[in-house]
């Protein structure tokens, strides 16, 4: 995946997540979107980084050990 392509996936998923937490009554910045990284590849996790993904979630503890390894130079917060 490209990072053009993850980044317009996530600004339409922001957009998405501004009008529900309007018509909720709601504050956007009060909703954390959590990009799930399970069997992708670092590439791809480091792609959605760069593109914007904050926080990132992986449920398989051997995956999640192996990006962090490759990924903590990058600015992310991590959700197990």
């Amino acid at each position: 995946m490209t990072q053009a392509f993850l980044q317009d996936r996530l600004d339409r998923l922001q957009q998405r997540i501004a009008a529900a937490a309007q018509r909720a009554g709601r504050s956007a910045g009060d909703v954390r979107l959590v990009a799930v990284s399970k069997t992708q590849p670092v590439a791809t996790v480091s792609t959605a980084i760069t593109a914007g993904a904050g926080i990132i979630g992986e449920n398989y503890i051997q995956e999640a050990r192996d990006k962090f390894d490759a990924l903590v130079h990058m600015p992310v917060r991590w959700h197990l």
